[in-house]
């Protein structure tokens, strides 16, 4: 990976040789974040333990003592908010691919919602548009589980829009399962486009204040 940097920041030095001697140009550590040696150039991934959730409200009961960082739904009588999320961000002129979730469901616990959303709100808007980029309900009782959300290769629009994950663990009519360990998400991650693959949008141009 360093050789590879240190390659494409000599092209760029070669592209922006006219540029004045106090610019400075370098690659964006945000942009590599999470690339791969693996002939993956193009791709991006990007990673949240389970306990990176936010829950729509504090009666929305979570343990983590697995020692795994998963959120394990402790709602384990009926009651209680059911709705944690995963908020993150796919950078300008990347492409949304897919996103993928770890966890388990046990026997005799809540079917699993699982969703990718997108709320967008213009400057001329006075209420934002919310909508359901895919979504999947998990129903089987096989233990631990991976399911992918593929997201139609959705490209981004970081200055009206925000995305997240959403996870629903079933209905407050009933608990989520008889214990906190047999219904619990260990991870999810986003794989992301990047269409430029020799500069990966990953070069800024810095002028000294």
């Amino acid at each position: 990976m360093k050789t590879l940097a240190c390659i494409t920041l000599a092209m760029a030095a070669t592209v922006l040789g006219h540029a004045p001697a106090a610019l400075a140009v370098e690659e964006d550590p945000e942009a590599i974040a999470g690339a791969t040696d693996l002939g993956f150039y193009a791709q991006d991934f990007r990673s949240q333990v389970g306990m990176g959730a936010r829950r729509a409200a504090p009666s929305a009961r979570y343990r983590s003592s697995d020692g795994t960082s998963s959120y394990n739904c402790n709602n384990i009588v009926a009651g209680g908010e059911r709705t944690i999320r995963y908020p993150f961000t796919v950078p300008d002129s990347r492409v949304l691919e897919w996103v993928r979730v770890w966890g388990v469901k046990g026997a005799s616990t809540s079917d699993l919602t699982l969703s990718v959303q997108r709320t967008c709100m213009s400057p001329t808007q006075v209420n934002p548009t919310t909508s359901q980029l895919v979504g999947t309900t998990l129903t089987s009782t096989g233990g631990q589980f991976s399911t992918t959300l593929f997201a139609g290769n959705d490209v981004p629009d970081n200055f009206n829009c925000k995305y997240w994950l959403e996870v629903v663990f079933g209905s407050n009519a009933t608990a989520c399962a008889a214990s906190h360990v047999d219904l619990r998400i260990y991870k999810m991650r986003i794989q992301t486009l990047m269409p430029d693959r020799l500069f990966r949008h990953g070069f800024r141009i810095q002028v000294p204040g």
